[in-house]
């Protein structure tokens, strides 16, 4: 025969295991809330011991009365007379009074040792203070100059009487005038005249040379003669075996004005070719015979004032500036 099997009869709900006993919820606000209150205590209390100021710090040290939330230094008494200390050469303070330190005056202090408020101390009687070594100067420099100061003999003006009379400024030099002699020359042949001046000029110790101012003729229209003022005269009655003078003026003035005579025909007379050059260029070319003309005519005068200049005529020069008439 089968044996009988064993049924096992499932648990009720009466039968499962209970969970163990615990804390309540509100048991644990409670530890949280008492935990959250010591923590914020001791923060207040590390906050409150580490904002403590400088100036309460080295009080506290040295032994010196400071009021809580006060910056300002101890007061030092009137007239403190310094010991000398150690050989460091820092200074100490008599018995029974605090260590000068740097800072600004402020309002009196009761002293702790007497209990009688110290009256302010100002600023002339303040030590000062070196802030590299930290010692206090014996004593500050003075403010002022004391004695008294001889005053020294009085500067004495000299006397009208031995004053040296102010030599008169000599006038101005002078300038330098040279001589102009303007001619007309009537002449049968212009080249042959050019030589016969150029022998004149040589013979007075001069020179000669060709001045054309007008260029309106191919033939020579004048010529310029450079000789000494000495011999002026003899070199003016030589010229007349060259051909007749028609006219004849004398000028005399600054050399510089005498070249500005000479020059003054020609540079005008340049003037008025590149005035037509520039017409001309309206109606032709460059290589047109009208326009090659006119560039001819304006070298020419232009190569004639090269000469003038060249010859660096001074006051002791006389100029015979001639024009020939045919």
């Amino acid at each position: 025969m089968d044996e009988p099997k064993t049924l096992h009869p499932e648990p009720t709900e009466f039968e499962y295991q209970r969970p163990l006993a615990g804390p309540s919820p509100t048991a644990h606000r409670g530890l949280f809330l008492l935990f959250g209150v010591m923590l914020g205590a001791a923060v207040v209390l590390l906050t409150l011991h580490f904002a403590e100021s400088p100036n309460q710090k080295v009080a506290t040290r040295l032994g010196s009365p400071a009021t809580q939330g006060s910056t300002s230094a101890p007061i030092v008494p009137a007239n403190p007379t310094p010991t000398t200390g150690a050989p460091g050469g820092t200074p100490q303070s008599p018995a029974g009074q605090s260590p000068v330190l740097p800072g600004k005056p402020s309002d009196a202090h009761p002293n702790p040792t007497s209990g009688v408020a110290t009256p302010p101390v100002s600023p002339a009687n303040t030590q000062p203070f070196n802030p590299f070594d930290g010692s206090v100067s014996k004593s500050m420099p003075p403010r002022e100059i004391a004695g008294h100061i001889t005053p020294g003999t009085a500067v004495t003006l000299p006397s009208d009487a031995g004053s040296t009379t102010l030599q008169p400024t000599p006038p101005d030099q002078p300038v330098p005038k040279g001589l102009l002699i303007t001619m007309r020359l009537s002449v049968a042949d212009p080249a042959k005249a050019i030589k016969d001046l150029e022998s004149i000029a040589a013979k007075e110790s001069g020179s000669a040379i060709q001045f054309d101012e007008s260029a309106l003729k191919p033939d020579p229209e004048g010529a310029i003669v450079f000789v000494p003022v000495a011999k002026e005269s003899d070199a003016e009655k030589l010229l007349g075996g060259v051909g007749s003078v028609v006219v004849s003026d004398k000028w005399s003035g600054p050399v510089t004005e005498r070249m500005d005579r000479l020059e003054s025909d020609a540079t005008s007379r340049i003037s008025e070719l590149h005035v037509r050059r520039q017409e001309l260029l309206v109606k032709y070319f460059d290589d047109a015979p009208e326009i090659k003309h006119v560039d001819e005519d304006s070298d020419r005068i232009t190569k004639c004032l090269a000469s003038l200049r060249s010859q660096k005529a001074g006051a002791t020069i006389a100029v015979i500036k001639i024009k020939f008439l045919d």
